[in-house]
Formats: structure tokens, C-alpha cells, sequence
């Protein structure tokens, strides 16, 4: 007995140990990929052409960096051209005497362990010094390391309750058949793609919590995503609703909440949300003197009367569906689902009613350049789940298959060839306008 557990067991550890091995071989063998991409993508366009992935609002999610540790926040230190590399949100003539980001800096925390290993070890001084160089390659690769993470967080969490290949088809489908793929490559330095890791972490986080909810490791990292996803979008704290996951019916609302809510966990909650929060608010009161500050002036929620629903569904001018076809046969099916009663259907629906409602609601629902709805790209985690459910049923007849792959085929076809002619910004003589979508797909 004694001889067999010997060769058994030191077997098994092996076998474990290289399975592991192998997994974080793939995991960074796949951000080396999105990385390189990107890398190829841009290697022939400026570093202070609009066309930069980090232009723009990137520039100003990144720029806390750079202008905390390399310019000591002095608008003086900064390069006098500096806008002509951020396109103005890096703003040092809005309040006299200071440096003005829109964004909040949680984007830069994520971003931060890279930066200060090029800041510590690269001595880049390429012009200019913190924007370019080393350093503008780092919101790329952090980028690629939570859209990576956040697919294998994803299908751990999808798994459990759809099999492992219905979750890879949902996978899939929701990556290549939408617009997460494009930010994920050519455009990495907006906060959309890091928040779809976040919150397929969250989900994955919520899922093992609900399941061994006397685990404060996983409550207090539940915590911690919770509140990156928050302060990087506040309105993404609709994401909460995924507490109610898997439930039966209403009668459970009380012993899932007090999972939650109970003994110290509220005040440990508090607790980090209030230091994940506080390098902002120490920013802000740098800024203007209070802790709490509303950076976006007049840019508000103007439409909550009257929200422009039928564009950001259907328009050709960063509309959800013509960028992110899969998505229209998974939204149908979700319908269908909610109609049966079946399991997180409510729940999903919940979060992309939310979402069409909050963008439609925004003065600018198109939220300037970008390919399709692009703050869809943070929930599609949750709508990964009517699409492996969707699949789940279709592998259960030969009939079923066929439909499925002609669906995956073609959306995957159609948002793939979108996002190789696109050029950053949709170009048509308004939002309605078919022909420049018809020229973006047959564009050779």
C-alpha cells in the first residue's frame, strides 16, 4: 500500500503542477498575442496623431501617472505641446495653477505596477517623457492582461452551470461577434476593456461567494472588484444586482442578502471602498479644495425624459446591434427565457435594460469615436450567460447546431470585417446613415 501511495500520489501533485504550469503558459502566451497586435496595428502611426490608442480620453485615464510621478503636478514641468499627444484632457488652463483630469484615476491604479517598473527600470526619456516610449506601452499590456484574465474568470464562472463547451461557444460569440474584441486590440487605453475583467471577476467572485459565503478572502476581494468597477464607472454599480444569481424565487432575498450584509461586513466593505476611493479624493481636493467634485461639467444625463432608445439600439452611428450583431439573437433569446422564468434571466435582463436606458440618457449617446456602444463592452460578461444558455439548447439537436454555427459564423464575420475597415470614428452625414456602414463592410 505504502509503495502504491508513494508512486500515486507524487504523480498526481506532477500532474496538477504541470496543468497549472501549462494554464499560465497559455494565459500569458494569449496577452503576449493581444500585446504584439496591438504593437502591429500601430506601428506606423504617430505617437501624436489623433489616431493613437493613447489619445484622447486613454491620454487622460493614464496621464495620472505621469503627471504625479514624473511632473510632480506642477503645470509648469509639462511639455507646452503636450496637448497635441492627449487631444486636451490632460487640461492645465481650467483651474489656474493646476493639472485637470476628467477621469477618475482608477485606471491608472490598475495601470500603476507597470508604470513604476518602466519608471524604475527603463529610464525612458523618449519625448514626451512619461507619454511615449516604454510608456506608452504599458496601458496595452495591462489592458491585455485583464481582457485575458477576464475570458478565463468568464468561463470558470459560466462553467459551473453550462459545461465547459457551451461556455467556450458564449465565449467566443461574445468576443469575436461584438465590439470587445476591438478594444481590446485597437483600442486598449479606454477603461472598457479593463472593466470587462473586472466584472467577469466579479461574477466568477459573486458565484464562490454565494457558495461558501463564510469566506472572508473572497468577500474581501469581492470588495476590493466592487469598488475598482465603481470607481471607474460609477454608473457600472448596477453590476450589484449579480447578488441575486441563481436564486429560485423571492423568498430567498433575506438569507442571500444577509451573505452580504452580515456581522462586520459592512464595515470591512466600507472600509475598502473608502481606500480603494481615496487617492481620488485626495486628487479632487487637491484640485478644488473639496473631496468630492464633479469633473464632467456639462456633460450630464440630459435625456432621462426622453431617451434616444431607437438610435442606441439600431444606428448605424456607434448603435449596439450593427457593431455587435451576435448580440441581437442573444437579447431575442433572453426575452424568451424571462418568459419561461428560467434561471438569471430576470438578472441579465436587468443589467442590459439598464445599460441601453443610462446610455440613451447621456447628452451624447454615442459617447464620441468609438466602434458601436462601447460601454457595452464592460456588461457583455453578463450576457455571455443567455448566449451559453442559448448554445446549451442548440447542441441538443443537429437542427439547432447548424442554426447556431450560421449565426456565430456570420456575426463574427460581420463585427470582424467592421472592426478591420473602421477608422476610429464613424464618418457618416449623421447617425442614420446606411451607406457609410455599407461602405465599412465592403471597404476592401
Amino acid at each position: 500500500m505504502n509503495r502504491v501511495t508513494s508512486h500515486i500520489i507524487p504523480s498526481i501533485l506532477r500532474f496538477l503542477m504541470l496543468r497549472k504550469v501549462l494554464l499560465v503558459f497559455l494565459l500569458t502566451a494569449a496577452m503576449v498575442l493581444v500585446y504584439q497586435s496591438n504593437q502591429y496595428l500601430y506601428k506606423d502611426i504617430p505617437r501624436a496623431s489623433w489616431r493613437h490608442y493613447l489619445f484622447a480620453d486613454p491620454a487622460g485615464y493614464f496621464g495620472y501617472l505621469p503627471v504625479i510621478f514624473i511632473y510632480d503636478l506642477d503645470p509648469d514641468a509639462l511639455p507646452a505641446d503636450l496637448k497635441e499627444y492627449n487631444g486636451l484632457k490632460i487640461n492645465v488652463e481650467k483651474i489656474p495653477g493646476k493639472i485637470h483630469i476628467q477621469y477618475t484615476c482608477g485606471i491608472a491604479m490598475l495601470q500603476s505596477p507597470l508604470f513604476f517598473a518602466v519608471w524604475a527600470f527603463a529610464s525612458d526619456n523618449t519625448y514626451p517623457e512619461g507619454f511615449a516610449g516604454a510608456y506608452d506601452k504599458v496601458p496595452v499590456a495591462t489592458a491585455a492582461f485583464w481582457f485575458v484574465m477576464g475570458l478565463y474568470w468568464l468561463f470558470l464562472f459560466l462553467r459551473k452551470n453550462h459545461g465547459a463547451r457551451s461556455s467556450l461557444l458564449a465565449i467566443i460569440a461574445i468576443v469575436f461577434g461584438t465590439n470587445v474584441f476591438y478594444y481590446a486590440v485597437y483600442e486598449p487605453g479606454y477603461s472598457h476593456i479593463y472593466n470587462f475583467g473586472l466584472i467577469a471577476g466579479f461574477l466568477l467572485l459573486t458565484q464562490r461567494l454565494i457558495a461558501a459565503p463564510g469566506r472572508w478572502g473572497i468577500f474581501c476581494l469581492w470588495c476590493l472588484t466592487l469598488s475598482f468597477i465603481v470607481l471607474i464607472r460609477p454608473v457600472n454599480i448596477i453590476v450589484l444586482v449579480a447578488v441575486f444569481m441563481d436564486m429560485n424565487n423571492f423568498r430567498q432575498t433575506k438569507d442571500r442578502l444577509l451573505i452580504f450584509v452580515k456581522g462586520w461586513r459592512i464595515p470591512v466593505g466600507i472600509a475598502i471602498a473608502f481606500l480603494v476611493a481615496l487617492p481620488q479624493l485626495i486628487y479632487w481636493h487637491y484640485l478644488t479644495g473639496n473631496f468630492i467634485y464633479y469633473s464632467y461639467d456639462n456633460e450630464r444625463f440630459t435625456h432621462l425624459l426622453d431617451p434616444d432608445l431607437l438610435k442606441t439600439l439600431f444606428a448605424p452611428g456607434n448603435g449596439l446591434f450593427p457593431y455587435s450583431p451576435i448580440l441581437l439573437p442573444v437579447v431575442l433569446g433572453l426575452l424568451v427565457m424571462v418568459f419561461k422564468r428560467e434561471r438569471n434571466s430576470r438578472m441579465v435582463l436587468f443589467i442590459f435594460l439598464a445599460a441601453i436606458y443610462l446610455t440613451a440618457a447621456w447628452y451624447n449617446p454615442r459617447f464620441g469615436c468609438g466602434l458601436g456602444m462601447r460601454n457595452m463592452v464592460d456588461l457583455t460578461p453578463f450576457m455571455a450567460l443567455p448566449a451559453a444558455r442559448l448554445f446549451e439548447i442548440a447542441m441538443l439537436k443537429n437542427g439547432g447546431r447548424i442554426l447556431a454555427a450560421l449565426f456565430l459564423l456570420s456575426s463574427i464575420y460581420l463585427a470582424q470585417t467592421l472592426t478591420g475597415s473602421f477608422n476610429n470614428c464613424f464618418f457618416g452625414k449623421g447617425d442614420w446613415d446606411w451607406a457609410e456602414y455599407g461602405r465599412l463592410i465592403t471597404k476592401p
